[in-house]
């Protein structure tokens, strides 16, 4: 039915992206909600002060949905790039919890490898969630001695990722008969 209401691909691809990016940006708000209110009820039954509404942790929160809605277009690239649910799925789970975890490992132990190692996806991550300025400390993420990106490096670099995945997605998809 969408097909025939958009017209083009590029039209349904780019409506694809805009509700990711819609849903992913809702999705994180309820998240960080969510675990917000659950912080605030811990530090509450222990009669503390809850941070959760400080400058820095409201900050935190908008990082966090910018970052959800990069993994949101990068998840619509990734659709537009392997039609199967089930191939998808595992390069998701592959990826995320065998190669990125070993890869990250190295970046953290190889001063060579760390060169690379803060650009991959997870380290990017979380230098635009978790950017190394929050505390004296690096986010210790692909980043051997404090060489992690800054948060305007990571979001380009992420949006880079997004913009490369979505694109390869769209102009590879051409090749496939569309069902």
């Amino acid at each position: 039915m969408s097909v025939l209401w958009f017209r083009s691909r590029l039209k349904l691809s780019v409506a694809k992206l805009l509700t990711a990016l819609s849903l992913s940006a809702v999705l994180a708000v309820v998240a960080v909600v969510a675990n917000y209110s659950a912080v605030s009820i811990g530090y509450a039954v222990n009669d503390l002060a809850s941070p959760a509404l400080s400058s820095d942790m409201l900050a935190m929160a908008a990082r966090t949905t910018v970052s959800f809605m990069l993994w949101g277009a990068i998840g619509v690239g990734l659709g537009l790039l392997v039609r199967s649910q089930i191939a998808a799925m595992a390069i998701v789970f592959g990826t995320a919890l065998l190669i990125e975890p070993l890869l990250t490992s190295l970046a953290n132990e190889n001063s060579e490898f760390a060169v690379f190692g803060r650009f991959l996806p997870g380290p990017v991550n979380w230098s635009i969630v978790w950017p190394v300025n929050m505390t004296s400390q690096t986010n210790a993420m692909g980043s051997l001695d404090g060489s992690a990106l800054s948060l305007v490096a990571a979001l380009l670099t992420m949006t880079a990722y997004a913009v490369l995945v979505f694109g390869a997605g769209y102009i590879l998809g051409f090749r496939r008969k569309e069902a």
